[in-house]
């Protein structure tokens, strides 16, 4: 076990960090995806990018992916840094995530 586990633990059970590395944690994770640059900002050209990359592998994924970045780029607003902003985006893509019926990824072990 390393001595982040419980800074990430709340995101395996998809649910938003509460500790400043858990949310530094999924800032790292966004850039690494291209939905957030590497000033940290929202990327809304990186987040289409990455949805055109899920179409080779499910076109069909790839639409709910698309409604889930349409709604959360025009509602998630810049946090007081990269980190609330990497929290504001999950947050909005857990939420839109089962309103278009995209089942959670199980990452627990």
């Amino acid at each position: 076990m390393s001595k982040f586990s419980d800074d990430i633990a709340p995101i395996k059970a998809h649910q938003s960090p509460t500790t400043q590395n858990g949310k530094c944690f999924l800032a790292c994770m966004h850039k690494k995806f291209g939905i957030q640059s590497a000033d940290g900002k929202i990327d809304k050209d990186g987040s289409y990018a990455l949805v055109d990359k899920m179409k080779i592998l499910d076109n069909d994924l790839a639409e709910k992916m698309k409604k889930v970045t349409d709604t959360c780029s025009a509602e998630v607003t810049e946090g007081a840094d990269e980190c609330e902003t990497a929290l504001n985006i999950f947050a909005c893509a857990q939420r839109e995530n089962k309103v278009v019926g995209i089942e959670p990824i199980d990452v627990s072990s």
